[in-house]
């Protein structure tokens, strides 16, 4: 008789077990029936808009620095509204926001890097540490003596 109520709906069971002859304690067991299909019921519909919900989708990568490759723990990250710290090893995972948008690296005495996201996906970001900027071009900065 269960797997003859199992495609009915909670309803279609309240329905059967007022106008179907059956005994007073099977009607007790009908009710609680009826109760479990409407929490499965309810327990579908839940789930199917959790699935519906869209997944965040995420940059990650790597800070570096470009001359050595040694990673940049501590470098900060930043995309829109959201921000990440690198990690001990250099990676980091922002939440991407949108096509367009830049991705911001910064790391003390390293030039900051503004990136153009075009996708969500992996970056790996080579920052220059300021002194090599300074003997590229020649400037020096004088300190005063003390």
């Amino acid at each position: 008789m269960i797997s003859t109520l199992l495609p009915i709906h909670a309803e279609g069971i309240v329905a059967l077990c007022r106008h179907t002859p059956i005994k007073p304690r099977h009607r007790i067991v009908c009710g609680f029936l009826a109760v479990l299909f409407v929490h499965a019921q309810e327990e579908g519909r839940i789930r199917q808009k959790q699935a519906l919900a869209p997944q965040p989708v995420y940059v990650f990568g790597r800070v570096i620095d470009g001359r050595s490759g040694e990673p940049l723990p501590g470098a900060v990250i930043q995309l829109g509204s959201q921000g990440a710290v690198a990690d001990a090893k250099g990676f980091f995972r922002v939440a991407y926001t949108q096509s367009g948008d830049t991705l911001y690296v910064r790391y003390v005495e390293y030039r900051p890097k503004g990136i153009v996201l075009s996708r969500p996906g992996e970056v790996m970001v080579a920052l220059e540490p300021l002194e090599a900027l300074q003997s590229r071009s020649g400037c020096h900065a004088l300190i005063p003596a003390g």
